[in-house]
């Protein structure tokens, strides 16, 4: 089987106040709020989300996933972690392995933050 993932979003940049030698740092500063839609054999489904980073550092909250309710994935290097009403709290070392022990799903995300 396969799975399809579409995320679709709109970015909010501020200005920087500090000098221009700073601006390099902000890169990767930002908030994002926008919709997922997830498609697989098995269901079809879409969510509201937050996403706020600050350098590695990120904070993900997802509403109306797939009936689930609200969702926050949190991760810093090292350690990612979901907790859900649902799924209860899962830790793990990447991205990437969050989401296959949550989900069944492998994707690599690392990466969103460069698109």
């Amino acid at each position: 089987g396969s799975s399809v993932l579409f995320l679709t979003g709109c970015q909010h940049f501020t200005q920087p106040k500090a000098a221009v030698t700073h601006q390099v740092q902000d890169e990767k500063h930002f908030n994002l709020q926008g919709k997922i839609g997830v498609r697989t054999p098995q269901q079809t489904g879409s969510a509201f989300f937050t996403w706020i980073q600050q350098q590695d550092n990120f904070d993900i909250e997802l509403s109306g996933i797939l009936g689930v309710g609200k969702t926050q994935i949190q991760g810093k290097p090292g350690e990612v972690t979901l907790n859900s009403a649902k799924t209860g709290l899962i830790t793990a070392a990447s991205p990437e392995e969050l989401l296959e022990r949550a989900t069944g799903w492998q994707a690599p995300i690392t990466h969103l933050t460069s698109w």
